[in-house]
C-alpha cells in the first residue's frame, strides 16, 4: 500500500469526519459503486424478502446480517482501490473478491459464533468482540492475511483504538438500522404519494419486516463498507504515522517544484 499515492489526504480524523468523508467518497465515485451495487445487491434483497414471506422476518434478518457482511467484501475491495486509483474495473474487483469468498465465509461464521457466545454472557463482551473484529474484512481482503496472522494484526490494531472500534460499531449499527427503517418509510411514501396506490403495511406492523425495509438494509452496504474502510485507514494513520509521511512528502515535493497538493482529485477534507 503506497500511502503517498492516495487520492485521499491521510490524516487522523474524528469519527464524524470519517463518516462525512466516506459519504462524499461514495458520492464522488457513484458510478463504480452503482455498477457494483447492481450486481451484488439485488440477490440479497430478493432472498431477504422471500425468506421473510416464507419463514418469518427473524430468519430473514439473520440471513441478511450474515450475508450482508459477505456482500460488503466487493465494496471494501472497490473502495480500497478507488482510494489509490481513479479508474477501477468493477468486474475485476468482483472476481478478486469472489476468489476470497470461501475463506471469508468460514471466518465470518466463526466470528458470528464468537459474538453470540459473548452476548450470552453480557452485552459488553459482545461489543468487545465486535470491536476487536471490526476490521476483519479489511485485514483478510486487503492485507491477504491468514487466520492466525489476521488475529495478530487485529490485536495490534485494536490495542490502541479499542474505544474508536467500539464507537464505530455502535455508530454504523445505528445508521444501518436507521437506513432499514428509512427504506420502509420512503418506499411506502413513493407508493402512496407518487404512484397513488394503497401502500403496504409498515414493517413494524407486518412482522418487523417488508420488501422496502430489505431494500434499505442492503442499499446501506456500500456506504457501510466504505465508512469501515476509512475507520481502518484512520486507525492505521494514527498507528503508523501516515499523516507524517505524506506531510514530509508534500514538503519534499514543494522543494522540487512538483507539489501535487493542487491536484483537484486529492481529497483535502
Amino acid at each position: 500500500m503506497n500511502v503517498l499515492s492516495s487520492r485521499v489526504v491521510l490524516r487522523v480524523r474524528k469519527p464524524s469526519d470519517v463518516l462525512d468523508l466516506a459519504l462524499r467518497f461514495v458520492v464522488e465515485n457513484r458510478i463504480p459503486f452503482a455498477k457494483m451495487a447492481l450486481i451484488v445487491l439485488p440477490p440479497g434483497v430478493l432472498a431477504t424478502w422471500a425468506l421473510g414471506r416464507a419463514s418469518g422476518w427473524a430468519l430473514a434478518w439473520a440471513f441478511a446480517a450474515l450475508f450482508g457482511l459477505l456482500a460488503q467484501a466487493p465494496f471494501t475491495a472497490l473502495a480500497s482501490r478507488l482510494v489509490f486509483e481513479r479508474d477501477v474495473p468493477v468486474l475485476a474487483v468482483l472476481r478478486e473478491s469472489a476468489r476470497r469468498l470461501p475463506f471469508l465465509v468460514g471466518v465470518r461464521v466463526v466470528h458470528l459464533v464468537a459474538v453470540v457466545v459473548a452476548a450470552s454472557f453480557f452485552v459488553v463482551p459482545a461489543l468487545f468482540v465486535l470491536g476487536f473484529a471490526l476490521f476483519l474484512g479489511e485485514v483478510l481482503l486487503l492485507e491477504r492475511a491468514s487466520v492466525s496472522a489476521a488475529l495478530t494484526r487485529l490485536q495490534r490494531l485494536s490495542a490502541g483504538a479499542a474505544g474508536d472500534s467500539v464507537l464505530a460499531v455502535l455508530v454504523l449499527t445505528t445508521l444501518h438500522a436507521a437506513a432499514t427503517v428509512l427504506g420502509d418509510v420512503v418506499g411506502r411514501a413513493i407508493v402512496a404519494d407518487l404512484l397513488a396506490f394503497d401502500p403496504p403495511a409498515a414493517a413494524w406492523e407486518s412482522g418487523m419486516g417488508s420488501a422496502f425495509a430489505a431494500v434499505g438494509f442492503w442499499a446501506f452496504l456500500p456506504y457501510a463498507a466504505t465508512a469501515r474502510l476509512f475507520f481502518y485507514l484512520n486507525v492505521r494513520t494514527r498507528a503508523e504515522g501516515w499523516d507524517v509521511q505524506t506531510r514530509f512528502s508534500a514538503i519534499a515535493g514543494r522543494a522540487r517544484g512538483d507539489d501535487d497538493t493542487s491536484n483537484p482529485s486529492k481529497e483535502a477534507a
